[in-house]
């Protein structure tokens, strides 16, 4: 899996694995974490080995999944970014988590820019979508940040409306940052 590292000025993003469960299961039950990402109900352990499991098949099937964030190699998990399916009919999103001792560092909008990057240079992206619930303030910042444009609302939101976002590379391009290597 190390064909799928990714780096950035900051961060070092490599795909989940389950050796990363515990350290998942910690991050995505932490209260404002699993607000909006789990629809308040915090994730069993089970359901977090499930979803390393997929991540896993699909990097395997398609080239992306979830990466876990960190500051160091080696160092401790600060957020996971990636690829998943939402909605019905299935949508290919970009999501992001990051630890609330993180929160406000930059490093949700640093490691998804990475990912959009990725998405438009390795799995041929014409766009990048994302969606959050309504509520979700600081989700709909780092989508802004991304220069993801607001493309519409539906009723379906677990808080009541879903916001959905797209990007798409600038000027018919690609999405270029130089801090990703």
């Amino acid at each position: 899996m190390a064909r799928f590292e990714l780096r950035t000025e900051r961060l070092w993003l490599r795909p989940c694995a389950p050796a990363d469960v515990p350290a998942l299961e910690a991050l995505w039950n932490e209260p404002g974490v699993y607000r909006y990402l789990f629809d308040g109900e915090p994730p069993t352990r089970a359901l977090v080995e499930e979803v390393v499991a997929s991540s896993l098949a699909s990097f395997e099937a398609s080239a992306h999944g979830l990466w876990c964030v960190l500051r160091s190699a080696g160092g401790p998990l600060v957020g996971c970014c990636g690829y998943r399916h939402f909605h019905e009919p299935p949508v290919l999103e970009l999501m992001y988590s990051v630890a609330s001792a993180c929160w406000g560092q930059g490093y949700a909008t640093e490691a998804a820019r990475a990912l959009a990057e990725y998405g438009f240079r390795e799995l041929g992206m014409t766009r990048v979508l994302a969606s959050t619930d309504g509520p979700n303030a600081a989700s709909v910042r780092v989508m802004e940040r991304l220069g993801m444009r607001f493309e519409r609302r539906t009723p379906d939101g677990h808080f009541g409306e879903t916001l959905h976002y797209a990007l798409g590379p600038p000027g018919g391009g690609r999405l270029t940052d130089p801090s990703i290597r």
